[in-house]
């Protein structure tokens, strides 16, 4: 029975206990033990320096260890330094207003130390928070940093605009003859926008065609719509009928010429009614001559 106890003494001083947050490290030699805990950064805290450490010593990112005769048995693990950083989410352009978070790629992943400053090149047109988040507060272009803590650094250059919010055709329900052509106008606000560029677009151009510049060509007979829409995609449409051009006009639908009222009679034959005179100018012109030639017969 004795020798049995003695066996589980002897036993007992191969093994490594962990009592209330205290590290016991037993050898051959002698037993180190000290009280603390290992904090977020791995160092541990040994006030009274019983492991012969020192008070603050670190045990690399390893667990609760041996330290034989006050010596570590593992090294510190070598420092995995950032190689590059990039952005590696981002817009080429912003309106103002708003605000989006930018991400940065570390490279190796595996990195020691992955944090990251930022930075902006005019607070003015864009601020950018110590996470990255971006917000667009002026119109014109900033660049944008990121830098890792050993100096790798990315950038992306970003412009801020003022879009465009509404647009309006000046005509509406238009009229064509075929072959006619009349120039369009949009209206965009704001006026100050950044970019006020507009294009047009017909839905049917065999009827009716219409260029860039909002010159609109009647080809055939038919209704077609006519689009503008701006470069951030806000458009207005109107309606357009093309109608047939009439070749034979009746005379009385012609206007009367100030010529044609004040044409004198031939003066060749005095019984002459003024008929010859008046041949193809109308109706209206007729009856101005009459009219006159009435007058005259009365003096």
């Amino acid at each position: 029975m004795r020798d049995i106890r003695k066996t589980r003494v002897m036993l007992g001083l191969l093994v490594t206990v962990l009592i209330s947050n205290c590290f016991i490290s037993l050898t051959p030699e002698k037993v180190i033990a000290h009280s603390g805990r290992t904090d977020s950064s791995g160092g541990h805290r040994d006030n009274k320096n019983a492991s012969g450490l020192g008070s603050y010593h670190y045990h690399h990112g390893y667990g609760p260890h041996l330290h034989p005769n006050g010596i570590c048995p593992y090294e510190a693990p070598a420092e995995i330094a950032v190689s590059s950083v990039s952005i590696a989410s981002s817009k080429d352009t912003l309106d103002i207003g708003d605000s989006i978070e930018l991400k940065a790629e570390m490279h190796p992943a595996n990195a020691t130390n992955k944090s990251v400053s930022w930075a902006s090149s005019d607070t003015n047109i864009i601020t950018v928070n110590s996470t990255g988040t971006i917000t667009a507060v002026g119109v014109g272009t900033a660049v944008i940093t990121v830098q890792s803590n050993n100096g790798m650094k990315d950038s992306t250059s970003i412009s801020v605009i003022k879009p465009v919010e509404g647009i309006s055709i000046e005509e509406d329900g238009l009229s064509f003859l075929v072959g006619e052509v009349k120039v369009l106008t949009a209206n965009v606000t704001p006026t100050d926008a950044t970019d006020m560029s507009v294009s047009w677009s017909s839905t049917d151009p065999s009827i009716i065609e219409v260029n860039d510049t909002g010159e609109a060509v009647a080809k055939s007979i038919g209704t077609a719509t006519i689009t503008a829409k701006t470069a951030n995609g806000i458009s207005d449409s109107i309606e357009v009928e093309v109608l047939e051009l009439e070749e034979n006009i009746p005379a009385s639908s012609l206007p009367v010429k100030e010529a044609d009222l004040t044409k004198k009679e031939d003066k060749t034959d005095p019984d002459n009614n003024g008929f010859e005179s008046i041949v193809g100018i109308g109706i209206l012109g007729a009856i101005a001559f009459a009219v006159r030639k009435a007058k005259k017969g009365r003096k």
